[in-house]
C-alpha cells in the first residue's frame, strides 16, 4: 500500500493544507477538530519535537512555538519540499518512514503522530520506532480510524458494496464515493493502547471524536457538515470515527526487558 499512499499524498501536497482553512467543507472540519485536540493534548513546551507525517507543515506554526527544535518527517517528496519552503528558523523537515526512522534514541521530548497509523504496512513496527526516538519521560500523541465505530463500518461496507457492484456493470462507482484506491486501515482502541504498553508507554489520556456520514456528505454536504459541528459533542467509541490517544514513555519496552 506504501507506493500508492505516496502517490495519492503527492497529488495532494499543493491543496493539502488548504483542508485545514475552509468553513464549509466536513473534510476540513474533522482536520481542524483533530488538531485542536492533538494541540490541547500535548501542551507544554519541549526540547525536541517529531512531527511524523508532517505533510507540508500543517501543524509547525503551532509545534515550532512549542520546541527549540522541531523536526518533521514523511513519506511525500511533493508534502516535504511545501513544508521546507516555510522556512521556520527552528525547524527542519526531510522524507522519512515512521516504520525506520533516522534518529538516535532517546532523541525527542515528544512526538505527534497524526493520521498515519491508518497508511502503515506494519503498525507495530511504527509505534516500535516511535518508542525508540522518544526519550524517558517524554510524550507522544497518535491519532487513528475508529474500528469500534459503527459508521467507520457503515462506510467500509459502501465501499465494498461499490466496488464490487462497479466491477459487475464495468463502472467506477467507488470513484464517487471515495478518491482514492487502497484502503486505509482501522484500528481499535485496545489494539493501539497495548502496543503502546508493549513498547514502554503509558496512557495518559484519550478522545473519540467527529460524528460523520460519508455517504451523506457525498449526497448533501452541507447536511453532513451540518450534523458533525452539531454532534460534535459525541465521543463515544461506538459511533466517533476517530481515536487519539496521548502516552508517555515510561520504561524500556518489554522485549528488551526478556
Amino acid at each position: 500500500m506504501r507506493q500508492d499512499v505516496i502517490k495519492f499524498f503527492d497529488d495532494q501536497a499543493s491543496d493539502y493544507e488548504s483542508s485545514y482553512k475552509r468553513i464549509d467543507d466536513l473534510r476540513s472540519f474533522i482536520f481542524s477538530e483533530r488538531k485542536r485536540i492533538v494541540l490541547n493534548m500535548l501542551g507544554g513546551s519541549f526540547e525536541r519535537i517529531l512531527d511524523i507525517g508532517c505533510g507540508p507543515g500543517v501543524y509547525a506554526d503551532e509545534l515550532s512555538g512549542r520546541c527549540r527544535r522541531l523536526y518533521g518527517v514523511d513519506n511525500s517528496e511533493e508534502m516535504i519540499e511545501i513544508a521546507g519552503d516555510k522556512k521556520y528558523a527552528n525547524a527542519e523537515f526531510s522524507t522519512g518512514n515512521m516504520e525506520d526512522l533516522k534518529f538516535q534514541d532517546g532523541f525527542f521530548d515528544a512526538a505527534v503522530c497524526v493520521g498515519v497509523l491508518e497508511y502503515l504496512d506494519d503498525i507495530e513496527a511504527g509505534i516500535r520506532e516511535v518508542a525508540r526516538v522518544t526519550r524517558k519521560g517524554g510524550a507522544a500523541i497518535f491519532t487513528a480510524p475508529n474500528a469500534e465505530s459503527l459508521l467507520n463500518k457503515l462506510d467500509y461496507w459502501m465501499r465494498a458494496v461499490l466496488k464490487t457492484a462497479g466491477k459487475f456493470i464495468n463502472m467506477d462507482l467507488a470513484g464517487s464515493f471515495m478518491n482514492y484506491d487502497f484502503q486505509p486501515r482501522l484500528f481499535g482502541k485496545s489494539t493501539i493502547d497495548s502496543l503502546l504498553e508493549k513498547y514502554g508507554f503509558k496512557v495518559e489520556d484519550s478522545k473519540f471524536h467527529i460524528f460523520r456520514i460519508s455517504f451523506l456528505n457525498r449526497m448533501n454536504p452541507g447536511l453532513s457538515l451540518g450534523l458533525a459541528k452539531r454532534l460534535n459533542f459525541i465521543s463515544s467509541r461506538f459511533l466517533a470515527i476517530n481515536y487519539i490517544v496521548k502516552a508517555k514513555k515510561t520504561d524500556a519496552d518489554r522485549e528488551r526487558h526478556n
